[in-house]
């Protein structure tokens, strides 16, 4: 009963450790231990699981080709009201009828 008791405790802390810090428990063991920013899920990602302290891993947004802009493909228009007075109002709808 003590065993399940300390894992329970140990598993509760750990999820409330990785929803604050990004890491769990064992996470914070290791970079205590070797003096590096460790987590364990980098493994996952291919890379160490240990980086030096300030290390910043980003991954580059996956390319996407741009699509040509061309006359079935135009690009968005948009209409910016800044004042919202009825005598705005009209050059508003006078610029949507003009874009049509």
């Amino acid at each position: 009963m003590i065993i399940e008791t300390i894992f329970l405790v140990l598993g509760i802390a750990s999820v409330a450790s990785t929803e604050t810090t990004g890491r769990g428990i064992t996470d914070h063991a290791i970079s205590a231990a070797k003096g590096k920013d460790c987590k364990i899920v980098r493994t996952l990602q291919g890379e160490d699981v240990c980086q030096p302290k300030g290390t910043v891993t980003v991954s580059a947004p996956p390319k996407e080709p741009i699509p040509p802009i061309t006359p079935e493909n135009p690009p968005p228009k948009r209409i910016v009201v800044v004042q919202s007075s009825v005598d705005r109002m009209e050059d508003v709808f006078a610029q949507r009828r003009a874009i049509k």
